[in-house]
């Protein structure tokens, strides 16, 4: 997953860049100048991973890991993912319905920040 956003930590006194997925700091530096624009996680690499994309006034969430698919995010009353487009095909109905559900616990992780 793509990590970008520099944040300043008062308490480590520190620019970081942070993974909104687990938490932990992906990059630091004592300096903004001297922190990268984006990094990648090592932690969640082997995790399937998920990037929230805004386009055209729109956030949309991706998953990286099969099955992949794309869908608006919505926070709607039935779903919060609506208008799901499959990259790849998946019969499994667990193996979807288990990666639906952790792109809802990522995008309520990813919220309460």
């Amino acid at each position: 997953m793509k990590i970008s956003g520099k944040k300043y930590d008062q308490e480590l006194r520190m620019w970081v860049l942070k993974c909104p997925m687990c938490d932990k700091i992906a990059a630091s530096a004592s300096e903004e100048d001297m922190l990268p624009e984006s990094t990648t996680c090592e932690f969640c690499e082997r995790e399937p991973i998920y990037e929230v994309i805004p386009e055209d006034g729109k956030l949309f969430i991706h998953r990286n890991k099969f099955p992949r698919f794309v869908g608006e995010i919505t926070f709607g009353s039935i779903s919060d993912i609506e208008n799901l487009r499959m990259i790849d095909t998946c019969v499994d109905v667990k193996v979807l319905g288990n990666a639906m559900r952790k792109a809802g616990e990522f995008l309520i992780k990813i919220s309460r920040r």
